[in-house]
Parts: C-alpha cells; sequence; structure tokens
C-alpha cells in the first residue's frame, strides 16, 4: 500500500477495522484529502470555482508524482466533486489499481 503521509501500524489497524481490509478501500480513505482544508481556516475567498481549480490542478500532480515514484504500479487518482457543491466536501485521494 501507498500513503501519502506517515502510516502508523496502529492507524493502519484502524483503518483496516472501517473499511473491509480491502487496500484500494484503505488506501483512498487514508490518502483523501479535503480540498478546502488546503487553504488557511476561514479563507475568506474561497469559493466553488476556486476548490474545482484546485482539486483538479492537485489531482494532475498527484497523478504524475505517483508515476513518476511508482513506475511500475497503476494508481486511480480521483477528484471528488459533491452534488451539493458544499466547500468542505470536495476531496482528492488515491489508491492503486490491482488487477482482478
Amino acid at each position: 500500500m501507498v500513503f501519502r503521509g506517515e502510516m502508523t501500524r496502529q492507524r493502519l489497524e484502524s483503518w483496516k477495522a472501517n473499511c473491509s481490509s480491502e487496500p484500494a478501500t484503505i488506501e483512498a480513505t487514508a490518502n483523501h484529502i479535503h480540498i478546502a482544508d488546503v487553504q488557511y481556516v476561514g479563507c475568506p475567498d474561497l469559493s466553488v470555482e476556486r476548490v474545482i481549480y484546485l482539486g483538479n490542478l492537485l489531482r494532475e500532480i498527484y497523478q504524475v508524482k505517483l508515476t513518476v515514484k511508482f513506475p511500475t504500479r497503476k494508481f486511480v487518482v480521483e477528484f471528488y466533486e459533491p452534488p451539493d457543491r458544499k466547500l468542505s466536501e470536495y476531496q482528492v485521494t488515491f489508491y492503486q489499481k490491482h488487477d482482478s
């Protein structure tokens, strides 16, 4: 599994218990980032347009970085746009794609 930050044994066991032990689900959950959290708290000019721009940019950056760092592995990088356009719910995540 590949994680974007530090992963402790305890945290990994917690993710396994809460994510049905599916590696892709664990990775996607552990690797997600809320776009609004990239901005400082209470950012007065945060908007849907800016969040979408930043989310798409981060998706592209993660895709390139993962491809360069792990050339023999395949990854899915997703940018989630909530239907209600709630700013705090826009997210980018990634996980390894495993052949079925």
